[in-house]
């Protein structure tokens, strides 16, 4: 997304209008990365036993 926001800002020569438009895509984004961490956070990944089946050992 920084790509697509510093190639509006580059080709822009108003400084401020550059800020505001970072800032405003910044606060659309802020919602969809805070669930994003919290995805991430809540996130486990099984162990790798857990797809295998074990049998007794027999002797």
């Amino acid at each position: 997304m920084e790509d697509a926001t510093s190639l509006f800002t580059e080709t822009d020569p108003i400084l401020e209008r550059n800020i505001k438009f970072k800032r405003g895509v910044e606060e659309l984004l802020l919602s969809y990365k805070e669930t994003l961490r919290h995805m991430e956070a809540s996130a486990s990944q099984r162990p790798i036993t857990s797809y295998f089946k074990f049998s007794p050992t027999s002797k």
